[in-house]
């Protein structure tokens, strides 16, 4: 796969190459400055340099990252972070703290949290997602438990920083600042902090009020455009400020006695009506206008060749193929990252089960060797009880041969009696008969 990726990039360069050298007749281009992500142009950039340098610093706090980290870890599927949301938005209308409202609340990574709040006066909330958008943890309860849907979330992971158009709310003046959290070069969730302009260090009293939309200053009849040093100038802005606006073509340039058309200032872009930020991503590449040298200077350009839009179109497409394939191998990367770990765990529970198998066994040997041990003794006590059953039986015999015996001798005696009595008696009547006269 790198491999590939690899001679895409290279046969990209080698027709970004050969177009430049049929390009090289024509005035040098300038490249504006990368964009750092999407900046509102009605914030002070007091405001745009904090959040490209303190707050974006918020997001590589250490406590933060293992609680994110251990959060995508869980591996929590679009059902449950969806079954947690409604319950949140539940418990909110009710008007009730749930258990996972707390949690979020109270963790460590909160506790981080309001510690860089009371750091910094100007803070009035932060909260922090995972990758797909989940609360980790917040000073605050928020509308709702996933923010994946919100473009504090998904512009974030596409531009790397969004700063919103400020509001009144309470009557302060707050902009939302939303960075990355990421562990090194990965991006591995969101943060998103509250900003009272109105208390950031530097910014002036006339700066504090909400801006309205940028006024635009409009072009005189025959004014002349800057110089290009003055253009490369206005270009070499830090990144995270708004960029300079396209030169028009000729076509553009208002004629004497026409209405002037309006440009953008120079330093910052209008913001979409309907839109809540400005994104302060680079222009496309335009050459350097041409000065005629008769008559007032107009600024010209050419559009670039054919072959070239083809070329950044196609270099476009790769960096999304490429980019991709980035965001691909992090994740495959971080679910590789866990395995270690969950591998780990699993021999851990196997040897605690192994343990408590060994126990049980240990156990079943003791009772199996106790109900041997029993067995024997009832067999022993079977034993006896057939004995005694025996010796029984045998001394009913013997007393049923004795009984026979009793009986037979009484009815000996009764015989014999009855012969005493026969002879006695006729004795008796022998003597008692009297004497026969003569």
């Amino acid at each position: 796969m790198e491999k590939t990726i690899l001679a895409m990039v290279c046969a990209l360069l080698l027709t970004l190459s050969a177009c430049e050298k049929r390009e090289a007749k024509k005035p040098t281009e300038v490249k504006a400055p990368q964009a750092s992500g999407i900046i509102s142009d009605r914030v002070p950039p007091e405001v745009a340099d904090l959040a490209t340098g303190l707050l974006t610093d918020f997001g590589k706090d250490k406590i933060v990252i293992k609680a994110v980290k251990a959060q995508n870890a869980e591996g929590l599927t679009k059902v449950q972070i969806k079954a947690k949301d409604e319950a949140w938005q539940a418990a909110k209308k009710a008007g009730e703290t749930d258990p996972l409202m707390k949690a979020v609340m109270e963790n460590p990574c909160a506790k981080q949290l309001k510690k860089l709040m009371a750091e910094n006066s100007f803070i009035t909330e932060i909260f922090v997602t995972d990758n797909q958008g989940a609360n980790v943890c917040q000073t605050g309860l928020t509308g709702d438990y996933w923010q994946g849907d919100e473009a504090k979330f998904k512009e974030v992971f596409k531009k790397g920083i969004l700063v919103s158009h400020p509001e009144m709310e309470d009557g302060m003046n707050i902009t939302q600042v939303s960075v990355p959290v990421t562990m090194g070069k990965r991006h591995i969730g969101t943060m998103t902090i509250g900003v009272n302009i109105d208390k950031v260090s530097g910014v002036k009293a006339d700066e504090k009020a909400l801006k309205e939309e940028p006024a635009a200053a409009a072009a005189q009849p025959g004014t002349e455009e800057p110089p290009p040093a003055a253009a490369e100038a206005e270009q070499e802005k830090a990144p995270g400020s708004a960029a300079a606006p396209e030169v028009k073509p000729p076509s553009e340039v208002a004629a004497p006695g026409e209405a002037p058309p309006e440009q953008v200032e120079p330093t910052q872009e209008k913001a979409p009506e309907k839109e809540a930020v400005v994104v302060a991503e680079a222009p496309v590449v335009k050459e350097v206008p041409e000065v005629v040298k008769e008559g007032p200077a107009v600024a010209k350009e050419e559009p670039p060749s054919e072959m070239m839009e083809e070329a950044k179109e196609s270099a476009s497409k790769v960096t999304e193929e490429v980019q991709a394939l980035a965001d691909t191998t992090l994740k495959a990367s971080e679910e590789l990252a866990t395995l270690p770990a969950q591998v780990k765990k699993i021999q851990q529970e196997a040897g605690e089960v192994q343990e408590e198998v060994e126990e049980v066994a240990a156990q079943v040997k003791k009772v199996s060797e106790k109900v041997e041990k029993v067995s024997m003794e009832s067999q022993q006590v079977l034993d006896k009880a057939r004995n005694a059953m025996e010796q029984v039986l045998q001394a009913r015999a013997k007393l049923r041969d004795a009984a026979d015996e009793i009986q037979q001798a009484a009815a000996l005696m009764t015989q014999k009696l009855a012969e005493i009595e026969s002879l006695t008696g006729e004795k008796t009547s022998s003597e008692k008969a009297p004497p026969q006269a003569e």
